[in-house]
């Protein structure tokens, strides 16, 4: 598509967008308290600074090295773009920016796309800002959402295709990612048009877990742009989350520093966007299952502690600290703490999401001080709609055109 094909318009004035993010974008002082740096070129020198002293170098070998493996259990030799940024990341100047998204069967939403293109012209813009540095655009495979329902399925040329699951109703309640494709080439693979393009069919085709063909397909999609995917609900990488998992259950202080945000959210004119519990943690039970921690049982319950939701598990508080040292690998962090464990294992510098996920964001920048972590720029994602042939000539035959501008960043 030729350059003048396209126009640009603020998001303001578009009219689907919140006012908080459109606020955000303004520069509205209101916004200030919740977030640490605005997302100007300008800013991620500090930035840089902040994570550079932060970021440990056992971190970075922890992750490296995982990546490595995951990359290695897919098979063939990775592509070279993406074998040179996994060689950057070895190197305390290199730094990412990150974006995620649910394991949506073939993309899902168009903003699966939209996301990784803005990480990966971020990058590109950061390293001719800052040539003494390295920047490595990052996918978030988001491979502990268990929310089957939401990913099964996707439409095409007017038609929705679905998947039911390994085992059906049985594959619903555990990580998404560790699902097997078993049925997947019969039920939706087979039932596919030709124009479906190769690559999404050797995705699918090619990959034991949902979470590996979601990994072959971003590749297969972005792999000449050298964008990293990561799944983060391996052994390995969750061993970075001990500290936070011992806090989080002796204190409680992600939802003691979400309640007192929500309250300064209010009182500036904004809804909270995403709701905060007294343990913001999920455990990974032995049946596959990914269910919610919830403290002090009901009176009368053998279990006067924490208790694993749905199961007949439960734990003192003695006993949850010693499985999270042991084990950390049965715990996954809710929308609360996944940023948190987020920036633990990646170098980062900023995050791209869309207008909800910049939202829920400006609720966490307490949460990241109660852990001591470095709070990342929050930049939201590019947006755009496709006008087809026909729609341009509705707009043409009603005298409509779109308004334009020539604002850099996001407006």
């Amino acid at each position: 598509m030729a350059a003048a094909d396209c126009t640009t318009l603020p998001y303001a004035a578009t009219g689907a967008f919140s006012g908080l993010l459109t606020d955000y974008l303004a520069h509205t002082p209101a916004l200030a308290p919740f977030y640490h740096r605005f997302p100007e070129l300008a800013a991620f020198q500090a930035q840089i600074e902040e994570k550079q002293a932060a970021y440990s170098p056992e971190a970075r070998q922890r992750l490296v090295a995982d990546l490595r493996t995951q990359y290695a259990e897919l098979g063939g030799e990775v592509l070279p773009a993406v074998a040179a940024n996994l060689a950057l990341l070895a190197h305390n100047t290199t730094f990412t920016i990150t974006t995620g998204h649910q394991l949506n069967l073939f993309t899902g939403p168009l903003y699966f796309i939209y996301k990784i293109i803005s990480a990966i012209k971020l990058s590109q813009e950061l390293k001719s800002a800052y040539p003494l540095y390295d920047f490595v655009p990052v996918y978030w495979l988001a491979t502990e959402d268990h929310d089957f329902a939401e990913i099964n399925h996707f439409q095409l040329f007017g038609k929705t295709y679905s998947w039911a699951g390994p085992a059906g109703a049985a594959s619903l309640g555990g990580p998404v990612g560790r699902l097997p494709l078993t049925g997947f080439e019969e039920e939706l693979l087979s039932q596919l048009p030709p124009e479906v393009p190769a690559a999404f069919r050797e995705a699918y085709e090619n990959a034991n877990t949902l979470s590996a063909a979601t990994r072959r397909l971003a590749t297969s999609l972005f792999a000449d742009y050298g964008l990293v995917c990561i799944d983060a609900d391996r052994p390995a990488l969750k061993q970075a989350l001990r500290p936070v998992l011992r806090q989080e259950i002796q204190q409680q202080v992600s939802n003691q520093a979400v309640q007192a945000t929500n309250a300064r959210l209010t009182t500036a004119g904004y809804k909270p966007q995403v709701y905060s519990r007294p343990l913001n943690l999920f455990f990974l039970t032995d049946e596959g299952k990914r269910e919610r921690l919830e403290p002090d049982a009901a009176p009368g319950a053998d279990c006067t502690q924490v208790t694993v939701r749905g199961t007949a598990r439960c734990h003192s508080q003695a006993e949850l600290l010693a499985l999270a040292e042991s084990e950390p690998e049965r715990f996954s962090p809710n929308v609360v703490l996944r940023p948190v464990y987020q920036e633990l294992l990646l170098p980062n510098l900023a995050y791209i999401g869309g207008g909800a996920e910049v939202a829920y964001w400006f609720q966490l920048k307490d949460v990241f001080a109660a852990f001591g972590v470095p709070y990342p720029i929050v930049l939201p994602r590019n947006s755009a709609m496709y006008l087809s042939r026909a729609n341009a000539g509705k707009l043409a035959k009603l005298g409509l055109t779109a308004p334009t501008s020539s604002s850099r960043w996001p407006s």
